[in-house]
């Protein structure tokens, strides 16, 4: 999806590896060729201390533009716009140009890299001192006076925590993400530019309004959003973030009653993923989506996102979210009127081996199982259950909207966030 589309409005906002030649032969230096395709072996050579193989740079351009027709095109209509001959050649001293903006992105790049990995060497120690100061405005004053904390590893750690905490700790959440947006707000752009500072600020201002917005706090969520937009149309263009913030941009609008609203959204999310070929967070917009469509009624759309979330997530590593996908499609199930086909996966589901301890899986199930057993008539064992989620939640100490007792149980585990 193109940056500059992202927020129109607030609801759309080589097979082998290529070696050095042994022998040069200029005449067949600018020889268009078939194969130079990129390898793992590649890309690490790109990034080794002695550099890519002699005339990687050329090749790549040279295969890129025999493979790509849009990619040719706009090749020759730039040639032709400068008055440049045609075809693929390039002069000697154009591709001596070339090369030297390749070498410098790669010691930018490898510039970078060595920073990254020296701030995570120390982001542990920076994280326990934070954790140590008795407030957070402490903290917030702490990032802000000593530059050991213009990290940018140190933002991911944060933004990680953040998103962890959100569900059962929101405000432990909300702070996270507002020593993000200070952390960032204080990184040299000389080092890695606006517009990564500008992603980081965008993910730290998202999450601190999904924080918001699960401490039930729709309305706040969706002012403090406002700040995401800005600095998304300042960001550098990362899909994956104009996909992060898109998803929660779609809760804040299911929370505020706006469903056509937020299934666009959802919609563009979900497409990001999709192209950009990522199961996992693809399957999560799956679960959120099919949450929003059935509360806007329609069920048997839901039930289709739910059964391609089970398809795209792994089991063996990522079991929270697999099991959230089959609680949501039980109870989808159930809801159709399909309480058969219903109880028969859960059935199957609890003579299996536990495939995660997670405390709130377990009491979506027991949830589900009293759910289930009422549509069955079995009043008894749906009491029993019942109660059993009642004291499960009540010694967490942890209170959510989604569990107060007159909200569905679709509206619980879709809050629960997969």
């Amino acid at each position: 999806m193109r940056k500059k589309e992202s927020h129109r409005t607030e609801e759309d906002s080589l097979p082998q590896k290529h070696h050095r030649a042994e022998e040069h032969h200029p005449a067949e230096e600018h020889r268009p060729t078939e194969e130079h395709h990129l390898t793992k072996e590649l890309c690490a050579a790109i990034f080794a201390q002695d550099g890519p193989p002699e005339n990687t740079p050329r090749h790549l351009l040279d295969h890129l533009l025999r493979r790509c027709p849009e990619c040719l095109a706009v090749w020759k209509s730039y040639l032709e716009s400068q008055g440049l001959p045609g075809g693929l050649k390039l002069s000697a001293d154009s591709w001596a140009k070339l090369d030297a903006v390749f070498q410098n992105i790669l010691a930018q790049a490898s510039n970078l890299r060595q920073r990254v990995r020296k701030e995570e060497q120390g982001v542990d120690k920076l994280l326990q001192e934070l954790d140590q100061l008795p407030s957070p405005a402490a903290r917030v004053t702490r990032v802000r006076r000593s530059r050991r904390f213009r990290s940018w590893v140190l933002c991911e750690r944060l933004l990680e925590r953040s998103q962890i905490l959100s569900f059962e700790h929101p405000e432990a959440a909300a702070e996270n993400a507002e020593l993000v947006i200070e952390t960032a707000w204080a990184l040299d752009d000389s080092d890695i530019g606006k517009a990564l500072i500008s992603d980081l600020m965008a993910r730290g201002w998202a999450n601190l309004a999904q924080a918001r917005r699960l401490a039930g706090q729709p309305q706040l969520a969706s002012e403090v959003f406002a700040m995401t937009r800005l600095f998304v149309e300042e960001g550098s263009g990362d899909p994956l973030v104009e996909a992060e913030v898109t998803g929660i941009a779609a809760l804040i609008h299911r929370d505020l009653g706006q469903l056509e609203a937020a299934i666009r959204l959802h919609d563009r999310s979900v497409s990001i993923y999709q192209r950009l070929e990522v199961r996992a967070q693809r399957a999560h917009g799956l679960l959120q989506r099919s949450m929003t469509q059935i509360l806007a009624g329609d069920l048997e759309a839901a039930l289709e996102d739910q059964h391609r979330a089970i398809e795209l997530v792994d089991q063996s590593t990522n079991p929270r979210l697999w099991l959230c996908a089959e609680h949501l499609l039980i109870a989808t199930l159930n809801e159709l009127g399909k309480g058969s086909e219903a109880r028969a996966r859960l059935t199957k589901l609890q003579e299996a081996p536990p495939s995660t301890t997670d405390p709130w899986s377990r009491l979506r199930q027991r949830r589900l199982q009293a759910t289930l057993s009422l549509t069955a008539g079995d009043a008894e064992t749906a009491a029993e259950c019942e109660d059993a989620a009642r004291c499960q939640l009540a010694e967490s100490g942890i209170f959510h909207p989604s569990m107060i007792p007159t909200r569905s149980l679709l509206t619980e585990l879709g809050t629960a966030e997969g």
